[in-house]
């Protein structure tokens, strides 16, 4: 587990490769200081079927760190990815012509959802008490650091079409 961020360097070059060697993450450590911990909280969603039909639909968010080596984040066997929530899944039923307040109706429900959600991170970095390894306690101040999704997940939060 990657405790601070890190210079990455190709050819005398800095490189960019993943969340922990972002600027974002040393602007924040700077903020927060060296003896706490950034926890870069990293939201991906995407709509899945969950029947053959076709009808069943979720739309799970998932939840991983940065903190965590890209290498490893995503390995199933290591369970550093969870799911957050399950955000509603609305559509009109066939046959029926969608109402012109439909779209924005669905863009302020997504909205709403994720407004609950992350309602622990909306006051801006705040140092919280997180058991760590060997139950030792660490500061940590938890930050959202992305939020990945796809094209039509993406016109959702924008709300467009």
């Amino acid at each position: 587990m990657l405790k601070n961020p890190y210079f990455a360097t190709r050819e005398d070059e800095r490189v960019y490769n993943d969340i922990s060697t972002s600027q974002w993450w040393f602007n924040l450590q700077q903020e927060v200081g060296d003896k706490t911990i950034v926890l870069a909280i990293m939201l991906f969603s995407d709509m899945t079927l969950v029947s053959d039909n076709g009808r069943k639909k979720a739309w799970p968010l998932y939840l991983t760190l940065g903190n965590i080596p890209k290498s490893v984040r995503y390995l199933e066997c290591f369970r550093a990815c969870r799911v957050l929530a399950y955000l509603p899944v609305i559509s009109v039923v066939k046959g029926r012509n969608k109402p012109s307040w439909w779209s924005y109706c669905k863009v302020l429900i997504f909205h709403h959802c994720l407004d609950i959600i992350l309602k622990p991170l909306k006051n801006g970095p705040m140092i919280r008490p997180f058991f760590g390894p060997n139950k030792q306690i660490y500061s940590c101040v938890p930050a959202l650091a992305t939020y990945g999704a796809d094209y039509p997940e993406q016109n959702l939060l924008v709300g467009t079409k």
